[in-house]
């Protein structure tokens, strides 16, 4: 591709623009980056290093706007994809493109997998086609590390499907809409209007059964999201992501489940920080989602998390197996606590009791109000919808006021929102504490 470089060599004297001051790109050629720099002129400042992640964790000391990193079907196609998903775990602010032929499938389908966020063709023609995917990154990685302090998550953990979290996701979800909607702003935004209120990340299984329980029926979905992840913008989302009457705004695994494989743990991670910017609250729901490895990348993305079981032996079995599965994982730190659904007052094991085998806070109790919501689900409508006066309505309207307080009081404790320090933004007011307009 052109006469060698040396490892870690600045390849322009140019000033660099401000938005975009180092491009490294990770291969075991050198001249891999000669390459991409005459495609991409003087105008960016572009390192090589050797694709591993010792190397890329040296370089990195300095600040980077974007890493290349080099596909080659020639090589085993391990190394660098576990130099993806270390940046991708470690270094959420920079953008990461990958770059190889595109003739072998196998080589941007490892990329993809990996949790790149554009690929780059060697073989393409037009230079356009390498210029302005590499431009966007240097400028999407400035925007992320803002967006990545905006909107919050919450997580919702079930380890076996028929736990009712989704049943709880999308009541949850409708609560957070009516608080959001009724506020006057949020902290981290100018005003409410200008983000997408509350979106539901429908990961659960059975699969879909978010969009099933709303009665909506998107055709984008999350594996559309990590392929597409560079393009993901507010207009975007509006367009092509259904949204309840309640407000909330929903985004869900394909229907096909084989499709999954598509999506690996860190793009899950990484769609859920790209969302951040959108959305003032998203409610994850991975109730009985089977794959642990992205359950865990879930629990570690989230401010928040609740893990949810029933009264039932299996319930509670299989939470604690899980678990020890997240503490193995040093992902416990990340767990708020427990919630107790389908309480029976008198029958079975005590909230208390099992949240204490749990070795959990207990967080909320649901009461088991399973009539109550087939009848509301047969119409087509949210129970909050049919009986908002419904004890499980009330409960989740309590629980959505005592999140938003509990970020609150996290705001207040960091000193860093200044809407926050002036008694402003739908957090304070929620609480009571918002400062008159």
């Amino acid at each position: 591709m052109g006469a060698p470089l040396p490892s870690s060599s600045v390849l322009t004297s140019g000033t660099p623009p401000p938005v975009a001051r180092r491009v490294l790109v990770a291969s075991q050629d050198p001249s891999d980056a000669q390459w991409l720099q005459m495609r991409l002129g003087q105008a960016l400042q572009i390192e090589h290093c050797l694709v591993s992640v010792e190397a890329v964790v040296e370089v990195m000391a300095q600040s980077v706007s974007a890493v290349v990193v080099m596909f080659d079907a020639r090589s085993d196609l391990t190394q660098p994809s576990q130099v993806v998903q270390w940046l991708r775990k470690y270094k959420t602010e920079v953008s990461v493109l990958g770059m190889g032929y595109a003739n072998s499938a196998a080589v941007p389908l490892a990329a993809l997998r990996a949790g790149v966020k554009d690929f780059l063709d060697i073989s393409a023609t037009d230079v356009e086609d390498i210029r302005k995917p590499v431009w966007e990154a240097c400028m999407r990685g400035n925007v992320e590390r803002a967006d990545v302090s905006r909107g919050k998550v919450l997580a919702l953990v079930g380890a076996r499907a028929g736990m009712g979290v989704t049943t709880l996701a999308v009541h949850l979800s409708a609560a957070l809409a009516a608080l959001h909607d009724a506020a006057p702003a949020t902290p981290g935004y100018e005003a409410a209007s200008e983000d997408l209120g509350i979106g539901l990340l429908d990961l659960g299984f059975p699969l879909r059964d978010g969009q099933m329980l709303l009665g909506l029926n998107g055709r984008f979905h999350m594996v559309d999201a990590v392929q597409g992840v560079n393009r993901l913008d507010k207009a975007m989302l509006e367009a092509t992501l259904p949204r309840h009457i309640s407000g909330t705004t929903v985004l869900s695994w394909p229907s096909q489940s084989h499709v999954l494989r598509e999506v690996s743990p860190l793009s899950t991670s990484s769609i859920i920080q790209r969302m951040r910017g959108f959305f003032a609250w998203q409610v994850v729901d991975v109730g009985g989602f089977p794959s642990p490895d992205i359950v865990q990348e879930v629990v570690q993305a989230a401010d928040h998390v609740w893990v949810v079981c029933d009264q039932s032996v299996g319930g509670i079995v299989s939470l604690s197996e899980l678990l020890k599965n997240l503490r193995s994982n040093a992902a416990v730190k990340s767990i708020d606590g427990l919630v107790v659904n389908r309480v029976y007052k008198t029958q079975g094991l005590p909230p208390a009791d099992i949240a204490k085998r749990l070795a959990l806070p207990l967080l909320h109790v649901l009461p088991h109000r399973e009539e109550a919501l087939l009848k509301s689900s047969s119409s087509g409508l949210l129970l909050s919808e049919s009986v908002p006066s419904d004890p499980y309505v009330q409960d989740i309207k309590k629980m959505a006021v005592s999140l938003v307080e509990a970020n609150a009081s996290s705001h207040r404790a960091d000193g860093n929102s200044a809407q926050m320090k002036s008694g402003k933004g739908w957090l304070s007011w929620v609480s009571g504490k918002g400062g008159a307009a």
